[in-house]
């Protein structure tokens, strides 16, 4: 099945794509006229925008337009039923915008990028639409950058060396409804920074948007490969807001970033691209062709987790708070262990201890020697393993795997790293990825070697 995405600039727009029996529409209002339609998406947008004043230009009103859609397309339109072989989706995005000829020079490089992230077919296309009148500037531009802050370790770590290196600092959470263990971290986190910091230089803008599933009667995916789209656009409308020249800093740690398949079979699928070197780089390319000068940098893209605890420029506050963080891929989610007779359930901010991002925290911590870290996980890893065919152990096996396949065959490393993407980047770049791709995997040996 194919789907197509109409974005409908407002009540009054008639542009329609026919239906058949290979081909269904769904009907996105844009985030300015969310009102006046019945929305597969619910959001804040427009009260942040009102509320804080910010000033979108007219690219920042497309781009916002074009990952909504992106976002709410992923999340409504399941892959295991309208997926080839269960996975990859074909999604057409038709979006108004208002300089057709500027986004039509970028299409080829926006479907490729779209389908890199998620590991879809996309298709866009672009219609001309009318010019909104935006309010003047209301904020202040005496600020050196904006960070995503996602509530997780690693956005922690880089909101603390952004808060100890800046006078002021913004920062940009995404979260759920449904989900107050994500939400809840994020407000944690900004009220230690304003606490350790000054709480007049610090301004947090959390954004709510969620997909409505049910709205097209489809069923529900349960990954979020193209969720970073519409955070990151959320970042970007507001610093762009404060310069045209603003950064948008999105920390995370650069073995995590590189997406590297750690067995032959898992080639990536259910893991995040959103900071890979390729996807910021082709992104901040196709950012910059369209007119716009904020540029996407991940700080850390060269540091495993442990190093960026190790090096971090506060790390009393980060041994003292880090509990507070969330880097559990689905927290709280109710799991049967039969081994151990344990179980946790949903709306619980817990750490599960056997998905790849507690495995990672759980190493980096250990490689930061952290003898007074607190955080409780529902299963302990290193005690009780999990067997390799239960769903708890599949990560857990994956990593010992990637770690055997690493001690046999260096030679290999610069071809299993290249699996996850190619890197556009100079030779001694490619090094340094590869650096981090080993030390990463070897941090979290040295976790797992307890056992």
């Amino acid at each position: 099945m194919t789907f197509n995405i109409v974005i409908k600039e407002n009540k009054d727009d008639s542009f329609i794509v026919l239906e058949s029996t290979e081909e269904k529409s769904i009907v996105l209002p844009s985030f300015q006229f969310n009102q006046e339609l019945s929305s597969p998406v619910s959001h804040d947008i427009n009260d942040w925008l009102m509320r804080s004043k910010l000033s979108l230009s007219d690219t920042m009103i497309d781009f916002l337009n074009l990952s909504l859609s992106v976002y709410t397309s992923d999340q409504i339109i399941p892959r295991s039923n309208y997926g080839y072989y269960g996975w990859s989706r074909y999604i057409k995005i038709h979006l108004p915008v208002l300089d057709v000829s500027v986004w039509n020079s970028e299409k080829g490089r926006i479907e490729n990028v779209l389908s890199f992230l998620s590991g879809d077919k996309w298709k866009v296309y672009f219609r001309e639409r009318k010019r909104y009148s935006t309010s003047s500037l209301g904020i202040g531009s005496d600020i050196d950058s904006v960070t995503l802050l996602s509530g997780g370790l690693d956005s922690f770590l880089g909101a603390i060396e952004v808060s100890n290196d800046s006078k002021k600092t913004v920062f940009v959470s995404h979260h759920k409804k449904g989900n107050a263990g994500e939400m809840n971290a994020q407000i944690a986190i900004v009220k230690e920074l304003k606490s350790e910091y000054s709480e007049n230089d610090i301004t947090h803008f959390p954004f709510y948007v969620q997909p409505i599933p049910s709205f097209a009667n489809l069923g529900e995916e349960k990954t979020q490969r193209a969720r970073s789209i519409i955070f990151i656009a959320l970042g970007l409308i507001v610093a762009n807001s404060y310069g045209k020249d603003v950064p948008l800093y999105i920390p995370e740690n650069g073995f995590i970033s590189l997406n590297v398949p750690l067995t032959l079979s898992r080639l990536g699928t259910f893991s995040t691209k959103t900071t890979h070197p390729k996807f910021l780089i082709c992104l901040n390319s196709v950012l910059e062709n369209l007119g716009v000068d904020n540029r996407l940098i991940n700080p850390f893209k060269f540091l495993s987790k442990g190093e960026m605890i190790s090096k971090s420029s506060n790390i009393e506050m980060v041994k003292k708070f880090c509990k507070k963080t969330i880097s559990c891929a689905k927290p709280g989610y109710y799991i049967r262990y039969p081994e151990k007779g344990k179980r946790y359930r949903k709306n619980k901010a817990l750490h599960c201890g056997h998905c790849t991002p507690c495995i990672i925290r759980q190493s980096a911590v250990y490689f930061a020697d952290f003898l007074d870290f607190d955080l409780k996980y529902v299963f302990d890893i290193i005690q009780f393993p999990p067997p390799p065919k239960e769903k708890s152990g599949r990560d857990l096996h994956a990593f010992k795997i990637g770690i055997e396949r690493m001690n046999k065959a260096k030679n290999t490393l610069l071809f299993n790293l290249l699996t996850a993407g190619d890197l556009p980047v100079y030779e001694n770049e490619l090094l340094s990825y590869l650096g981090i791709y080993e030390r990463g995997l070897k941090e979290v040996n040295e976790f797992l070697k307890q056992n």
